[in-house]
């Protein structure tokens, strides 16, 4: 496991970092300053270039619905650079693990589906509404709150024999 798993990013103080490659590698690299302008440059064009490449990459035409996908395509890539802009990012298979604030998620989601119910509203976007909502301080968050501890509680009481 690499000394900087779980952090959300690399301080571009660091000396090094461990970077994985696939199939079980990691390769440390030097810290981004290391580099020349030049490289550093053909660094986060191609960086930017697939994370704005897989924001998009799921809009086909069957999912456009005879929208036009070009239109649609942008405005994901368009969003996903909105987000990093604003200091979001999303860690690729990362889950919520502790159980109350999963039940709660879980909860919350509901309730935006339900909101939206019969509108054309992409999954993506419930999850991230979903997300601001749980790191959201409100009265209706900690009602939620106590009832997600509740729910995870009277599961944890169940005795199932298999």
């Amino acid at each position: 496991m690499s000394p900087l798993a779980g952090h959300s990013a690399w301080p571009i103080t660091e000396t090094h970092m461990l970077v994985a490659i696939g199939k079980g590698l990691e390769i440390t690299v030097p810290a981004f300053t290391d580099f020349t302008p030049e490289v550093q440059n053909h660094i986060f064009y191609i960086g930017m270039r697939n994370l704005l490449q897989d924001a998009h990459a799921s809009i086909t035409p069957e999912k456009a619905n005879g929208q036009d996908v070009q239109a649609l395509s942008r405005e994901a890539a368009e969003r996903k650079l909105a987000a990093l802009v604003r200091g979001e990012l999303r860690v690729v298979g990362a889950r919520e693990t502790d159980p109350v604030k999963a039940e709660a998620l879980r909860i919350i989601t509901g309730a935006i589906k339900k909101k939206y119910q019969g509108q054309k509203v992409e999954e993506k976007e419930i999850r991230a509404k979903a997300r601001d909502f749980l790191n959201t301080p409100s009265p209706a968050l900690d009602k939620i709150m106590l009832k997600a501890k509740k729910n995870v509680k009277e599961a944890a009481d169940i005795d199932i024999e298999v």
